[in-house]
């Protein structure tokens, strides 16, 4: 839900984000913004937090800086750097891989990757790397040059209801891919059985495989490009 304190009157969300959307160019709305009674609804429709944005504003706008400053630790307007911390992400490791299956996959990453880097694509392969607390997503290719990046999941059999179809994922990892995808993941999954038959590693000139690989393909470029 999103909307202005009147339209929150009488409802209530476990975690509010409360934004001013005032700077110090803001000279009208005082009448809004100074107002007791929109202001107690706007900063009491939370039942467990609240999230409050906002950027350096004119002293005029005195009740919600007073509300601020009764706040725990207080609110502090001050420069903020405009240098961002950007975090590498570990380099690959082949010790990481867990199966026979996530070697194949390596494979495939690396033949993209090495493809790229040929067409002065600065593409760089990572494996096993930790999001969301403690989820791992089996591979992320990071493109240097547009900043984007793509993880790739390699869908083992455990992955599947052993009772259902193949295409039939288990709620567990829906889930866990629901929320990956939230926290701005984009994310290809590659099953099994696109892979391998009878349980062996698929001809490189099997149909289904193919076609599988050249999806892979078409979907890296599309995210990382």
């Amino acid at each position: 839900m999103v909307g202005t304190p009147e339209e929150f009157q009488g409802s209530e969300r476990d975690i509010i984000i409360f934004s001013l959307c005032l700077d110090e160019n803001c000279k009208a709305g005082q009448g809004f913004f100074q107002d007791s009674q929109r202001l107690n609804v706007a900063t009491s429709r939370a039942k467990s937090f609240t999230y409050f944005i906002y950027s350096k504003f004119q002293p005029s706008f005195s009740k919600i800086h007073d509300y601020l400053q009764k706040m725990d630790g207080k609110v502090e307007f001050r420069d903020q750097s405009r240098l961002i911390e950007i975090k590498k992400l570990p380099e690959f490791d082949p010790l990481k891989l867990e199966s026979d299956f996530e070697w194949q996959v390596a494979d495939l990453l690396t033949s993209y990757r090495d493809k790229q880097k040929r067409s002065n694509n600065n593409i760089t392969l990572h494996n096993q790397i930790k999001s969301c607390g403690q989820k791992r997503l089996d591979f992320v290719l990071y493109n240097e040059q547009t900043k984007k990046s793509v993880a790739i999941e390699v869908d083992g059999r455990y992955h599947f209801n052993p009772a259902g179809l193949k295409q039939d994922y288990t709620e567990e990892h829906l889930e866990r891919i629901e929320i990956l995808e939230r926290a701005g993941w984009k994310i290809i999954n590659t099953p099994y059985y696109k892979w391998y038959k009878d349980g062996w590693l698929c001809e490189t000139n099997d149909k289904d495989f193919r076609q599988e690989v050249e999806r892979i393909f078409r979907e890296l470029d599309r995210h990382l490009f």
